[in-house]
């Protein structure tokens, strides 16, 4: 998890140069979600369990945050710099 000023995390999908910086850093894939506004969640697709434990977080994060910040469930994949919905195989 990224954290900022608790408001803004979510807009970090949208700073390439950090991505470009934690992809060599995560086995396979990066894949992120951002269910709140001020939360955003990574791992990588060869990460043991890290979907698995994503798909959690992403429940946990969007049940506790008020109504007004949750912004999505899907989980994203970022391929070529640019993000898309993640299709489980």
């Amino acid at each position: 998890m990224l954290a900022m000023d608790q408001n803004l995390e979510s807009s970090l999908l949208l700073v390439d140069h950090l991505w470009d910086q934690f992809e060599p850093q995560l086995p396979g894939e990066t894949i992120a979600a951002v269910p709140a506004r001020d939360t955003i969640l990574i791992t990588g697709t060869e990460v043991p369990d890290g979907i698995a434990l994503l798909e959690r977080a992403i429940d946990t994060v969007w049940e506790r945050s008020e109504q007004r910040l949750q912004l999505s469930r899907s989980v994203l994949v970022r391929r070529s710099k640019s993000w898309h919905v993640f299709d489980q195989p």
